[in-house]
C-alpha cells in the first residue's frame, strides 16, 4: 500500500508517498555519523508514484496531472527512531529527524485540481494521509 503525503514548499505542492513493502529501516552508514539527512528508506520513487497516481486518477479524467509533475527532492522532518523514520500509522513516541524524500511537484493550479481528487480516493492500494485531505480542503477554499 502507498500512503500519500503532501507538503507546500517553495510556492508549490510536493507529493510523496510511503510504500509499506519497502524496508522500514534506514541502512546504517559506515564510519562517523553524518549530520546530513539520509534518503527516506521507504519513500516511493517519483516515477512509480506518478504511475500509481495516473492509474487511480484516470477514472476522474485527471490522470495526466501526475505525468506533468516535476521531480524534486525535499528534506522534511519526520517522527523517527534511531533505526529510521516511523511509518505514518505508527503510534510510537519519537523525535523528529530530517529525511530526504523524492517528490512530485505541482504548481498551484495543478495542485488545486489534484488535491480534491486525492481526497476522494477510495480505499485501495493508494491512500491519502489525513494531512493531504486537510491541505486540499484549505487550498480549494482559498481558490
Amino acid at each position: 500500500m502507498l500512503v500519500i503525503h503532501a507538503i507546500w514548499a517553495n510556492g508549490a505542492l510536493g507529493i510523496w508517498a510511503e510504500d509499506s513493502v519497502l524496508p522500514a529501516h534506514a541502512p546504517r552508514r559506515p564510519g562517523r555519523p553524518s549530520m546530513a539527512p539520509r534518503p527516506h528508506p521507504f519513500a516511493v520513487a517519483p516515477g512509480a508514484l506518478a504511475d500509481a497516481l495516473a492509474d487511480v486518477l484516470a477514472a476522474a479524467g485527471a490522470g495526466d496531472l501526475a505525468r506533468k509533475a516535476v521531480d524534486r527532492e525535499l528534506t522534511v522532518r519526520l517522527p523517527s527512531s534511531p533505526e529510521g523514520p516511523l511509518a505514518s500509522n505508527s503510534s510510537d513516541s519519537s523525535s523528529l529527524a530530517a529525511w530526504r524524500v523524492p517528490t512530485l511537484v505541482f504548481e498551484p493550479a495543478a495542485a488545486a485540481a489534484l488535491l480534491p481528487e486525492l481526497a476522494r480516493l477510495a480505499p485501495g492500494d493508494l491512500v491519502a494521509a489525513q494531512v493531504v485531505e486537510s491541505v486540499g480542503a484549505d487550498l480549494v477554499a482559498r481558490a
